[in-house]
C-alpha cells in the first residue's frame, strides 16, 4: 500500500479550516502543518490534532511565505517519513479537500505531478478574468518548459516522492511563485504532468498584484535555464516592471499558441481585494478555444 503525506501551508488559516482540511483526508495519511506566522491560539489547535491521527506542526513565528513554508514541510517529511506520493493542500475550501484522493490516486496510477483543474465543470461564460490569466500563465509555462495544464495556479496537487525531494532542495520562488516554480522544475525534468478535473467554489474577478508579482518572478528566475529567447526573458521583466507600476500591460508575442492577446488592467479595489488586475482577451473568446488544454482554466 502506497504512502501518502499530505503537506498544508498554513498562514491565514481559521481553526475551522485548518480543523475541517484534516478531518477530510485519510486516517491513514501522514499530514504536516507548516505554520506559517499563524496565531498561538490556532498553532495549538493544529498541534491537538496530532492526538487523534499522524499530525506534525511545523511552527514559525514569521511568515515566510508560502514558497518557503511548503518547502519547509517537504523537508520535514523527507525526514522523519518514507512516502510514496505528497499532496499539497491549502486549506481554505475552495476546493473541498477531500478532492485531494483523486489527484493523489493520478500519481499513483502513474504521473509523476497532477494539478487540480479548478474550471473543468464550468461553462465557457465562467468569470472571463480567470479565463484570461489563466491562459496566459498556461501559455506562458507552456512555451518556456512544456508543461500542457489548463490551470497552473492550483494549489491542491500531488507529486511522486522524488519531485518532493528535487522541491525541497531547488525551489527558487517565493511566496505565491511557488506552483509556477513548481511546474518549470517538473517540466525541465520532462516529468509527466496531468489535470484532475475537481470542484471549485467561487475564484475572486481580480487577482493579487503581489500574487502576479510572485509568478512572473518565478518563471522570469527559470526562463534562462529552460533556454528561453532574448525576447521571452525581456517579457517577463517587462511584466514585472509593469506590475511593479501598477500599470496596464499586455501579454501576447512571444509566446506559443496565443490566438489573443490578453491586457492586464489595474484596477484596485475588486471583491475583498485592494490591490488587483484585472485580465481581458482582446479577441472575443469562443468555444473553439476550449478545445485545448491551455486555453480555458
Amino acid at each position: 500500500m502506497s504512502r501518502t503525506v499530505a503537506v498544508i501551508p498554513a498562514s491565514d488559516l481559521s481553526p475551522s479550516e485548518l480543523c475541517a482540511t484534516v478531518g477530510a483526508l485519510p486516517t491513514n495519511w501522514l499530514i504536516i502543518i507548516s505554520a506559517n506566522g499563524l496565531p498561538p491560539s490556532t498553532v495549538q489547535i493544529a498541534r491537538n490534532l496530532s492526538l487523534d491521527r499522524s499530525v506534525t506542526v511545523i511552527e514559525s513565528e514569521t511568515v515566510l511565505g508560502k514558497a518557503e513554508a511548503v518547502r519547509r514541510a517537504l523537508d520535514a517529511a523527507l525526514r522523519v517519513t518514507t512516502f510514496d506520493t505528497a499532496v499539497q493542500i491549502d486549506g481554505h475550501a475552495k476546493q473541498p479537500p477531500g478532492q485531494a484522493v483523486s489527484v493523489v490516486a493520478a500519481v499513483e496510477q502513474g504521473a509523476s505531478m497532477a494539478v487540480a483543474n479548478r474550471y473543468a465543470y464550468q461553462d465557457l461564460t465562467y468569470q472571463p478574468h480567470r479565463r484570461a490569466i489563466s491562459c496566459a500563465v498556461s501559455l506562458i509555462i507552456k512555451t518556456l518548459v512544456g508543461v500542457d495544464l489548463p490551470d497552473t495556479a492550483c494549489g491542491l496537487r500531488a507529486y511522486s516522492s522524488s519531485l518532493a525531494e528535487t522541491f525541497a532542495t531547488d525551489l527558487v520562488a517565493y511566496g505565491y511563485g511557488l506552483e509556477a516554480d513548481q511546474l518549470c522544475i517538473a517540466g525541465m525534468a520532462r516529468a509527466s504532468v496531468c489535470a484532475v478535473p475537481v470542484r471549485s467554489n467561487h475564484q475572486a474577478d481580480g487577482t493579487d498584484t503581489e500574487k502576479l508579482e510572485d509568478v512572473f518572478h518565478a518563471i522570469a528566475l527559470r526562463a534562462r535555464q529552460a533556454k528561453a529567447s532574448e525576447a521571452q526573458c525581456s517579457a517577463l521583466y517587462e511584466y514585472i516592471t509593469a506590475l511593479k507600476r501598477r500599470v496596464e500591460f499586455t501579454i501576447e508575442f512571444p509566446w506559443a499558441d496565443m490566438w489573443s492577446p490578453v491586457v492586464m488592467s489595474y484596477v484596485g479595489q475588486v471583491g475583498d481585494l485592494s490591490d488587483a488586475y484585472s485580465a481581458r482577451f482582446v479577441e472575443p473568446f469562443s468555444s473553439g478555444q476550449a478545445a485545448t488544454g491551455s486555453s480555458l482554466a
